[in-house]
């Protein structure tokens, strides 16, 4: 669960200087521009892989010598490997749904699965299952399916060095806040495992994974639905303005709401029972783990068309707003929650984290959103009518 955070916040680092605005920027080139400004982008992910990599070196060497956690000392020098071919394969899902090629993301996203879960079920059953052992599959699977999508969409890349410096430049404008964002949502969501840690060892750590891992069944449609929305809303900005996009954002809100509503509401009633089947009778008792949990997952995917929003409209500062109200959480309630009522206690932190980050998310989008209107209206007036 530790290594999954860090894999989270390198991918969300990824997310914010790289993929995003990629999303945001393709839907307005044409293709020969759109392949020189791909070929840049897959420069700066080199850049960012090597800068990774190097980041877990140092920490592995760092822990090894202050610390005797031999495990976490493991993960850490395993992901230090991998963590460019898991990078590199959200580089190809990314790359592909910004090109409106999601039938080559699917693709790509099933050989990835058949070799990972494949390989995980044989590691199981000779007894050779491991934290380490498992990111090893997983970036293997990544790895070996993304270069061969590489290979595969050659065509799609071209490459200047004059372009580097202007494309670097228009990405930092836009995802300067983004990677601020990525920081604030590490700090409100993603530390609670490691304060779960410090303050009730690993055992509770693994209950908090366990309860989760129930909720992940969500996630193909939570996920599914965000690789869509990403350039269906930036395409929709470009065709139709602040209030087309304001109209998507709605629908694809009530979309959301709807279906993750009745997943709740199955978690709620249903949760304690399928965590005891899938894990076993010591994980009996955590319910309301689940409970907690699947609200909190339920007020977050409201927020997601929001972020979707947001970046379409290049309103990036917006989005790390929300994430630093949600931030404030942790430090002083979330903490507090965890230390007294361990996992259930961190359940309750992102819970709190959501609400307060959605809430005023949509506070400000819709200030945003009437300002837009206003300007539109005023500038569609006739010149005697502005008189």
């Amino acid at each position: 669960m530790l290594g999954f955070t860090i894999m989270l916040f390198a991918n969300g680092v990824q997310q914010s200087l790289i993929l995003s605005p990629y999303i945001v920027f393709s839907a307005r080139r044409n293709d020969h521009e759109l392949r020189l400004y791909t070929g840049s982008s897959l420069m700066f992910h080199v850049g960012l892989c090597v800068l990774t990599t190097l980041c877990l070196v140092i920490a592995a060497a760092v822990l090894a010598f202050i610390s005797g956690s031999e495990r976490l000392g493991a993960i850490l020098w395993v992901l230090s490997a991998v963590m460019p071919l898991i990078l590199l394969r959200e580089f190809a899902r990314q790359v592909s749904f910004g090109r409106l090629e999601a039938g080559l993301a699917l693709l790509l996203d099933c050989c990835v699965f058949l070799v990972q879960f494949g390989g995980l079920l044989l590691l199981a059953h000779f007894g050779a299952l491991s934290s380490s052992r498992a990111y090893w599959l997983i970036g293997g699977a990544c790895g070996v399916t993304s270069l061969v999508w590489l290979f595969w969409s050659r065509h799609a890349f071209a490459f200047s060095l004059d372009q580097l410096v202007p494309d670097l430049q228009k990405n930092w404008r836009l995802a300067r806040w983004l990677v601020a964002s990525s920081v604030a949502f590490a700090g409100s969501s993603q530390m609670y495992p490691w304060i779960l840690t410090a303050f009730h060892g690993a055992a509770a750590t693994g209950i908090f994974a366990a309860c989760r891992g129930v909720l992940f069944s969500a996630n193909p449609f939570l996920l599914g639905l965000q690789n869509f929305l990403g350039p269906k809303f930036a395409h929709e900005v470009h065709k139709n303005g602040s209030d087309g996009l304001y109209r998507a954002t709605v629908r694809a809100v009530l979309v959301i709401a709807a279906v993750m509503g009745v997943f709740c509401l199955v978690m709620l009633l249903f949760g304690g029972s399928i965590l005891k089947i899938v894990y076993g009778e010591k994980y009996a008792g955590y319910g309301v783990v689940i409970a907690v949990l699947a609200l909190a997952q339920l007020v977050s995917a409201v927020n997601a068309p929001l972020t979707s929003s947001l970046m379409a409209m290049e309103r990036t500062d917006v989005e790390f707003k929300c994430s630093l109200a949600a931030m404030v959480v942790m430090p002083t309630i979330g903490m507090w929650l965890v230390k007294f009522y361990g996992p259930l206690g961190a359940g309750y932190g992102l819970l709190a984290g959501a609400v307060a980050s959605t809430a005023y998310g949509w506070i400000l989008f819709n200030r945003q959103h009437r300002v837009d209107s206003t300007s539109s209206n005023a500038n569609a007036l006739p010149v005697g009518d502005e008189l």
